[in-house]
């Protein structure tokens, strides 16, 4: 789908709307859309429909939901700024499912730096780091799949086995209360699931449901709100075409 339905006038139509709730302050998280005031999607649509994202022409839905989540997981300000600019930054007519491919790539690459930066006992926790491993290799697997160069089931496969994998050490990990090789295996079993989801609802909702999944898992390392600021300030440079 294109970005505004190619139609520049409708781009107008939502940047002026957005400008204006900005303006009389009335853009808000945990509201859909209650007495004039709402959030990203309730100040959009004037109603919490997010199928109307796309019924109205604006974008596919699942970039709806994507925005949203992104809108509600910032710090009050910085959802507020990322609302204003959301529409300003969307190039009309820009290829939208480009654009989810290229999030998802990006979603992805941050999940590897996160599994990177895990410290525990590798030599006491041999099972972790071998399912961290397996959870990189189907990440990478899964980067390939966005990018056309593997196959769905095999990406799928891959993940999900990683996710059994890192869930049945987190589980070993948490019985004999080590903490930081627990947290090592959620953050795998996470980033596991998130690179499935990527591949197996690509046609859906995946790029919002890999980014939520993909900031718990950076929570565990006290990074929740910056990693939902690194996908506002990806998400509006790819909408714009790749330039802030």
């Amino acid at each position: 789908m294109k970005a505004f339905n190619n139609d520049p006038k409708l781009k107008e139509f939502y940047v002026n709307r957005m400008n204006e709730h900005a303006a009389a302050d009335e853009i808000i998280q945990g509201t859909g859309w209650e007495n004039g005031k709402g959030c990203f999607i309730g100040c959009t649509l004037h109603s919490y429909d997010h199928e109307k994202f796309e019924s109205e022409g604006i974008g596919p839905e699942w970039l709806g939901y994507l925005a949203d989540k992104i809108f509600e997981g910032l710090s009050n300000e910085k959802a507020k700024d990322f609302a204003a600019k959301f529409y300003p930054s969307m190039r009309v007519g820009i290829d939208l499912e480009q654009v989810k491919k290229d999030f998802l790539v990006f979603v992805m690459q941050e999940n590897l730096k996160t599994l990177d930066a895990c410290e525990y006992d590798k030599k006491e926790w041999p099972e972790v780091a071998a399912s961290i491993d397996q959870t990189k290799k189907a990440i990478e697997l899964c980067i390939e799949y966005q990018r056309g160069n593997v196959s769905e089931s095999a990406a799928v496969s891959a993940a999900e086995s990683a996710a059994v994998s890192a869930r049945s050490a987190a589980v070993s990990a948490a019985e004999s209360a080590a903490v930081s090789a627990w947290s090592a295996a959620w953050s795998a079993e996470s980033a596991a699931w998130s690179a499935a989801w990527s591949a197996e609802w690509s046609a859906e909702w995946s790029a919002a449901w890999s980014a939520e999944w993909s900031a718990e898992s950076a929570a565990r390392s006290a990074a929740w709100s910056a990693a939902y600021e690194l996908y506002a300030t990806e998400l509006l440079r790819l909408l714009k075409g790749g330039d802030l």
